[in-house]
């Protein structure tokens, strides 16, 4: 999901460069200044003139030319010996958003800090706030991100009211960090407020309408309510295909989540043409990077398998193996979903050898490194132990397999997991 705190902060930070003066009104091409060579004291003039040029180039998406300019300012400007907070105010405000445009955590708590410290304007804080808000919410630090996004939220909504368009932009924050720790329910009313306040600034036609569109398909897919996922990605998808087209690599995306919410919801005619028009963009449009070409083939070819059209399912998940081969890093996790699904494909039209070989490679790809991961691992387990029962196997080669499944469930779900108890059901 998107971090959206950005235009919160370039909103706000125009509001206190006007509010404290720090931009100089003279643009002339005599008065802008590169870096000197050696390091020499800038006048004060100078000084202001390249804090003003590192503002402009962090707004052109430069940042570390931006950086470079406002370190070397800040630098002259401490030379000087000024006490004046609210002058040193200016240069920390832009070191903060530009270590955030980098994402430098570590500058972006320091910088916070200093302004913190130093400063008495709310309007500060909430911007500190609001960034750490976004940073927390980057770093996948969700509880920590709704913390500071509330702080700022509270802020915000003081100065300037419920309607303001930065109470958006936080509304929008929370929603991300409430969907990334899973209170899909908080989040869903947080899309909605952040929608209904862009719906003061913006026409509805607008791409943030298509960003919290996609959003709530996001959250409604993660809690399996398939429906108003499919009807959130389409109101994305209309505003998406009239601004930019059917060739659009961000189209194409939204292509590919309508086929997999259609493919989840059983829908799979639909499923396979909306994977398909995905595929045909990107290949259209040279963007056949191996990740993201050999995702279609594997959407495509998990479609076919869910609909029953085996052959053509096991097409599209060889297609999906060549392309991860000829690829110069495959990710391994990617090779190991390739084998599953062909494995899975097997079991389908019960040629459990098969499925069997396809399973225990696919092992041999897969990490213990996480929790998910070692959960996909003593699935993978418990479906070899199934399969070799299915195969009359001897008890002791099915038993080997369920039993290491059934240790991995209990060490990491508990052994009075539902999942944990139906594993110990198939020990013989």
């Amino acid at each position: 999901m998107k971090k959206l705190f950005i235009v919160f902060i370039m909103i706000m930070m125009g509001a206190l460069f006007l509010i404290t003066g720090c931009v100089t009104d003279n643009k002339s091409a005599t008065n802008r200044y590169s870096i000197p060579a050696k390091d020499r004291l800038l006048t004060p003039e100078e000084t202001d003139a390249l804090l003003e040029e590192a503002q402009e180039v962090y707004y052109a998406g430069k940042f570390n030319e931006a950086l470079a300019k406002v370190s070397y300012a800040y630098k002259n400007y401490l030379k000087f010996g000024a006490k004046d907070l609210p002058g040193e105010l200016r240069f920390l405000r832009l070191l903060l958003i530009i270590a955030a445009a980098m994402d430098d955590f570590e500058k972006v708590t320091s910088y916070s800090q200093a302004i913190i410290g130093i400063s008495d304007d709310e309007l500060d804080k909430g911007l500190c706030y609001s960034v750490l808000g976004g940073m927390h919410n980057k770093r996948s630090d969700y509880k920590e991100a709704i913390v500071y996004c509330k702080k700022a939220l509270k802020i915000v909504r003081k100065k300037s009211g419920d309607d303001d368009i930065e109470v958006g932009e936080l509304y929008s924050g929370l929603a991300t960090a409430y969907s990334g720790n899973g209170d899909y329910k908080d989040a869903v009313l947080y899309y909605k407020k952040t929608l209904k306040n862009y719906s003061k600034y913006y026409a509805i036609t607008h791409p943030k309408f298509a960003e919290c569109y996609n959003d709530l398909g996001e959250t409604y897919s993660e809690v399996k309510n398939h429906k108003v996922a499919i009807k959130y990605y389409k109101k994305a998808l209309k505003i998406d295909l009239d601004k930019f087209g059917s060739d659009h690599k961000k189209v194409a995306g939204e292509f590919m989540n309508l086929g997999v919410e259609y493919t989840d919801n059983g829908e799979y005619d639909l499923a396979i043409g909306y994977h398909k028009m995905a595929l045909e963009s990107d290949l259209k449009n040279n963007r056949d990077t191996s990740s993201r070409i050999s995702l279609h083939y594997n959407n495509l070819g998990y479609a076919y398998q869910k609909k029953g059209a085996y052959d053509d399912a096991m097409s599209y998940f060889w297609l999906t193996f060549e392309v991860l081969q000829k690829s110069e890093n495959p990710s391994r996790s990617s090779i190991a979903l390739c084998y599953n699904n062909v494995g899975t494909t097997f079991y389908y039209m019960k040629e459990y050898g098969k499925a069997v070989e396809l399973y225990l490679a696919a092992l041999e790809f897969m990490s213990n490194k996480s929790r998910p991961e070692r959960l996909k691992i003593a699935n993978n387990y418990f479906w070899i132990g199934y399969l070799y029962q299915k195969m009359d196997k001897p008890k002791e080669e099915s038993n080997h397999y369920i039993k290491k499944a059934y240790d991995m469930y209990a060490e990491l779900l508990g052994p009075d997991h539902k999942k944990t108890k139906n594993i110990k059901k198939y020990l013989k």
